[in-house]
Order: C-alpha cells, then structure tokens, then sequence
C-alpha cells in the first residue's frame, strides 16, 4: 500500500535515461541517476519515518518482473504512481519521453499535473532535446532544480566513477526529499478529502461525524403503475421504523422541478428509487435523482444518501455505476436492514429485540 494511497499503487516513480556509453565511457548515466535517486529517496523514506505507513517507490532496477512485457509493465506502473521523478538531460527521450505521456494520460481521471512532478537537470540539455511535455503554456521550459556542475556535466559524476560514491551536496538531496515528501503529504491529505466527500454523498452521518437518526424519513419513488408493489413495500418500511413518503407515487409531475425538490426532499432522511418492472425509466430516474440531490445541497447544504430497491437483481441496472448509487434485492425477506445499511445504519429502534 501506498502512503498516499488510492488509486496509487506507488507514491514516486524516477524516470530517468539509462544512457549506456554515454558521457566519457565505462560508466553510465544510468548508475549515477540510480545513486542519485537512492539518496533522495532514503531522505524521503526518513522524513515520513513517523507516519504509519511506508512510502512506496518505483525504480526499474528493483521493479523488473520477468516474462512480463516492458511497455505493459511500465505503463501500468507510472500511471499508477502520486508523484513523477525527472532526471532530465539530452539523452530524456525515446522510453523515457513515453514515461511522460503515460503520467500525464492519467490528467482527465485523477487531475494530476505539474504540481506532481520534481525535475531535476542532470546535465545541459538543448532546446531540441528538451522535451514539449515538459514545457509551459508559452512553450518555456518548466523550472527545475540543477544537479550539475559548473561544466553542465551530472554533479560529481567523476568522483562517482572513480569511486562509486556521490559528493556531499551541502544539503542538497536533502532539500529535494523534502519536497517530495511536501507533495505526498498534500496529496494524501487531498485523497484523503476527496475519499471522505465520496463516501458522506453515500452516507452523510459518517462524513459529518453523526449517527444515523432512530427513525429515517424516506422518500421512496417510483413509477404510478407500480402502485400496488409500491404499496407493499412502502408499509413494510413503515413497519421498521421508518417514515415513508409520499402517500401516493408520483408521475414526472416535478419534472420542472427545481423550487418542489426542496419542498420534497428538504426533510427527508433518505431517497429511495423502486425498480420494479424491468421495462421502467430506472435509468432517467437515476440520473434527475442525482441532479435533485446535488440541488439540494446546492442550495441548502444537506446531502442525503440514496439506494435503488431492485424487484430484478439479476438484471442489469443501467445507470447504477456511473452515479454510484447502492443497489439492494428485496428478494432476501431480510431486504429492509440491508437497504438501511445501504443509506448508511439501521436505525436504532429497528436494530432492537
């Protein structure tokens, strides 16, 4: 598990050039970068020491799995990492510019960009060779942090040669592991936001730290020539401590509805949608009852759960997936606890001898 978190498999992911034969010979670019990124990650591994969890890294020297493809492997991997490593000089292309289009692939799901990304200049790299993923909206090279000497060459890449040591940078490993760590720790705490508004738009008493109330005050829709059906589970509700409205079902009479929603669902508890023929507007009714409840909190704050009561569990709920909506059978005799687990705790006088 990753310390950010979900949807992240890996909390860092270092793209760099391995460089083979690259400047002056025997050594490579690839093992200097792979100590580089050894140090600041261990700098990054001792600053999060305190929290609970470990922190999650994605080096390929380490992560190589046999018999899997590359380009699958590594795909699936920077897509699933918080927070992109550079290591950028002019051998930054072929595999390592796909790295970025990967990352950035992720924009429209996650929101991520730039501000998930630490460049570090390995050594002077030309305009051409500098990467357009990696430049801003007026085409101007992203700022980065400079790990090279006075000669635009990697910063203590002769001394790693000769010893296979890194230089005392004065801090400077240091000073980048700490914002990385920065970016982890706003990250999880911007998941962490995200999954708690997620969850109190299922179950509002959890995200505003409350109990569910002994009796809930339902609102359960449905369509006017399921009435008898309707009728029927309408009163075993009832018969469970809860408060069900309305006293008949209606059409689309709120179909202009934006003033009547509030009247409706201002003092409900709760909004369920009955599926009782397999030919029924469910989806529809899914999709304005989203909007009513986004309304509602719009314009007064309250947030109320929702679940469909499904005559056809076996059947597909279109719909159901797209706006996370719980769905609960009532072929289980059980089905009333099932569905108030759903909105978010059987109330307590239901859950009484």
């Amino acid at each position: 598990m990753s310390f950010v978190g979900d949807p992240y498999k890996y909390d860092v992911f270092i793209s760099y050039p391995h460089a083979v034969e690259a400047l002056r010979g025997a050594e490579t670019l690839r093992d200097w970068s792979r100590g580089v990124a050894d140090a600041i990650l261990e700098y990054v591994t001792m600053s999060l020491a305190e929290e609970d969890i470990r922190p999650e890294y994605y080096l390929d020297r380490d992560r190589a799995v046999s018999a899997m493809p590359l380009t699958d492997t590594l795909e699936e991997s920077i897509q699933k990492s918080a927070v992109l490593v550079i290591l950028m000089s002019p051998y930054y292309k072929n595999w390592c510019v796909k790295e970025l289009e990967w990352f950035f692939e992720r924009a429209p799901v996650d929101g991520r960009g730039f501000g998930q990304c630490v460049l570090l200049n390995v050594q002077k790299a030309s305009e051409n060779a500098w990467p357009d993923l990696l430049r801003d909206k007026d085409g101007k090279r992203l700022f980065g942090t400079d790990l090279m000497d006075d000669d635009g060459l990697p910063l203590g890449y002769e001394t790693y040669r000769a010893s296979k040591t890194l230089p005392d940078t004065n801090g400077l490993w240091k000073s980048i592991a700490i914002e990385i760590k920065d970016k982890l720790i706003e990250l999880r705490k911007r998941r962490d936001a995200e999954r708690s508004l997620a969850d109190s738009k299922v179950n509002p008493w959890t995200g505003l730290g409350q109990t569910p109330p002994d009796d809930l005050i339902i609102y359960l829709e449905a369509e006017p020539e399921d009435r008898q059906i309707w009728m029927a589970r309408r009163t075993r509700l009832a018969a469970e401590h809860a408060v069900v409205l309305p006293d008949e079902p209606f059409g689309d009479s709120m179909a202009d509805r934006s003033e009547s929603v509030l009247g409706v669902y201002r003092d409900c508890d709760a909004l369920i949608l009955h599926r009782v023929r397999p030919d029924d507007l469910i989806q529809p009714r899914i999709r304005r009852a989203f909007q009513d409840r986004r309304l509602l909190y719009q314009k007064e704050r309250k947030a109320i759960p929702w679940a469909v009561l499904d005559e056809h569990p076996d059947l597909p709920l279109p719909g159901a997936g797209a706006f996370r909506v719980p769905r609960v059978s009532t072929k289980d005799d059980g089905w009333p606890n099932q569905l108030f687990e759903a909105l978010g705790g059987t109330p307590a006088a239901a859950a009484s001898p």
